[in-house]
């Protein structure tokens, strides 16, 4: 008897714990289905339009909570917090500086990266909890946190590297191309913070001061605002186009361990004949105070086809141009032609087909090569199908051709040639912006 009332005990208390476990169970289940984590987003193998607007949802509410946390302090000055508060970088003056001090900034701009030297300091005593950044509303100091990127998944980013820059040979041998792969792409990081790295480092200086100079990789290439007061130096990040009127982004291809293409016997280098335009280019430019120059590069170095269309687009640069040199399987084949990119016909504004044609013509003018007309290729040539502005890409001779390579080897031809796309850039701007830049050399 006893042993019966214990098994209905048993089975009683059985049935009581079982309730309990449904009901907490239950009850723990709705709010967390109801509960969406952006860290979910990126385990999805294959990503679709829904999930990424689900991270997109996901982001505004981590970014709100972000800006509502964010604290100042107090010293920043409040004229230049609001004026430029939505990227700002402001770094903490030490307690004792020389009386000639200086604070100045070197930009690396197709590196993303500024160099900023503070000279006078009596002892090494700044550091990176020294340094704040104000970026869209989100507040950062000290070393940069990796954990300050929020992760979404891209819809439309462009593909690094995926395409080459240049077939070989272009036109006649078009099956060079490289095919865009199909698999799903890397997340891509929104960014919480203008600055993406952060290094300090510090010289001696004979009169017993010490240098320091900071390195600071940013999210993309600004225009700068030095400022200072009693208590900070500046930094304001800015559009380019709020300091300067009109932008143009000078390229020249390859450089550094890519060659390009060459001459017979590898007597000349299609990156060398490159950059020894585009220098004689910018020198034109020098005399013209009404247009900023970025160059790409202006020495030998290499540098990723991102790199240079990313300069393009980050500056939002009025026209961009990249300078290089042909060759052809057939040695026969010769002359000028220049790339463009068709996706841009539809533009109501300038683009870069209408680029193309005054930079071919007034090429050709000047230098008198074959006209082999202009080429659309954004299919297989990275930096003009990933371009956003105006793009054109001179092909100014062939130098698998004995005649256009005996025209290239000569300086002064070369400086012809740089005098003619001068003169393109010069009457694209005019026709684009509707005002006079300047005299082109032949007027």
């Amino acid at each position: 008897m006893n042993e019966e009332k214990l098994l209905k005990r048993a089975a009683a208390y059985s049935l009581v714990l079982m309730i309990c476990i449904v009901t907490f169970s239950t009850g723990m289940k709705t709010p967390h289905e109801s509960v969406s984590y952006a860290s979910e987003v990126i385990k999805t193998p294959t990503p679709s339009i829904e999930t990424n607007e689900i991270a997109e949802e996901n982001l505004v509410v981590e970014a709100k909570k972000i800006e509502e946390e964010s604290i100042l302090p107090v010293e920043i000055d409040k004229k230049i917090s609001k004026k430029y508060g939505q990227n700002l970088i402001a770094i903490r003056k030490p307690d004792h500086l020389s009386k000639d001090y200086s604070f100045s900034i070197e930009d690396l701009a197709v590196d993303r990266r500024i160099v900023v030297t503070i000279t006078g300091l009596k002892k090494e005593s700044i550091n990176a909890d020294n340094i704040y950044r104000i970026y869209e509303n989100n507040y950062n100091c000290g070393q940069v946190n990796s954990n300050i990127m929020l992760p979404i998944v891209p819809i439309s980013d462009a593909i690094d590297e995926a395409r080459a820059e240049e077939p070989a040979y272009t036109q006649e041998n078009s099956s060079n191309a490289l095919v865009l792969p199909t698999e799903s792409l890397t997340p891509t990081p929104i960014p919480t913070d203008s600055v993406t790295s952060l290094d300090i480092t510090y010289t001696s200086t004979p009169d017993k001061n010490v240098n320091a100079v900071l390195t600071l990789d940013l999210i993309k290439t600004y225009g700068y605002v030095l400022k200072e007061d009693k208590n900070y130096f500046y930094i304001c990040l800015v559009n380019p186009h709020d300091i300067y009127d009109t932008i143009v982004v000078l390229d020249a291809g390859h450089g550094g361990n890519d060659s390009g293409t060459y001459s017979h016997g590898n007597e000349y280098l299609e990156k060398d004949m490159n950059l020894d335009m585009l220098l004689k280019l910018q020198e034109y430019f020098m005399k013209n105070e009404n247009i900023k120059i970025y160059t790409t590069r202006s020495t030998d170095r290499r540098l990723t086809l991102n790199q240079r269309v990313n300069l393009a687009n980050d500056v939002n640069a009025d026209l961009f141009l990249s300078i290089h040199c042909n060759a052809n399987l057939s040695r026969e084949i010769h002359g000028t032609e220049v790339l463009y990119n068709e996706n841009q016909n539809d533009w109501n504004i300038f683009n870069s087909k209408q680029f193309a044609k005054i930079c071919l013509e007034e090429l050709v003018k000047k230098i008198g090569l074959k006209d082999r007309g202009i080429v659309a290729r954004s299919r297989d040539v990275l930096i003009i199908g990933e371009s956003k502005v105006p793009v054109a890409l001179v092909e100014v001779a062939f130098m698998s051709n004995k005649e256009d390579m005996n025209f290239l080897k000569q300086e002064k031809n070369r400086k012809k040639a740089a005098e003619g796309i001068y003169n393109g850039i010069i009457r694209a701007l005019e026709v684009k912006n509707g005002k006079v830049y300047d005299n082109r050399s032949d007027k």
